[in-house]
């Protein structure tokens, strides 16, 4: 029989314990869900300015996916390379912290466990200065303080930048430049200029 089931407690303990497994794993994970509601038959679904012209509350959820996108097969040499050239490569990306930290040791660029841990909910009690790498989520960027950039910039241990967005990306660029003298360049920032140091 058909019928929809309040979400409690134990659901979303089960949920949340799902969700982590799988993004641990390397996965991008995606909830479905739905909602029946009447509309115009000539309607068009859009979003403006993070407001939808459709229901967004009070949906039914059915169920997760589990999306596996691995590295291309020669980014763990590429990685390897850079290293061995004394180029520091870090990641950032927009995906899951447990999925970016999954990914990034599966590459080479996390080179252990014992890493500065940012993440939107959690701290890490490690002694910075006994970290190898970093594990940033894009939700605590703004709020560090120079010094502590300047710690994290320095881990020789690989440093990951999770859910990110382009303003958190031209940040991250802008302060390897100015606290750590580093020459900086992204692979994508299409909606952002980054600026450079170039004299006529």
């Amino acid at each position: 029989e058909n019928h929809a089931t309040p979400i409690g407690d134990a659901f979303r303990e089960d949920f949340t314990k799902m969700y982590e497994q799988f993004a641990s794993e390397g996965r991008r994970v995606i909830a479905l869900c739905s909602k029946t509601f009447r509309a115009k038959e000539d309607s068009v679904f859009e979003e403006n300015e993070g407001k939808y012209n459709f229901p967004t509350s009070d949906l039914n959820f059915i169920g997760l996916i589990a999306i596996m996108d691995p590295p291309r097969d020669n980014v763990p040499d590429a990685i390897a390379k850079c290293h061995r050239a004394g180029i520091k490569v870090f990641m950032v990306t927009g995906d899951h912290p447990l999925t970016a930290r999954s990914i990034a040791k599966q590459i080479g660029l996390l080179k252990s466990d014992k890493n500065i841990e940012l993440l939107e909910q959690h701290t890490s009690d490690s002694d910075w200065a006994t970290c190898d790498g970093a594990v940033i989520h894009g939700s605590r960027i703004e709020s560090l303080t120079d010094d502590q950039w300047r710690t994290i910039l320095a881990k020789e241990g690989g440093v990951c930048f999770a859910r990110t967005t382009p303003a958190h990306k031209l940040l991250i660029v802008e302060k390897c430049q100015t606290l750590m003298g580093m020459i900086a360049d992204v692979t994508s920032l299409p909606e952002v200029k980054v600026p450079t140091d170039e004299s006529s």
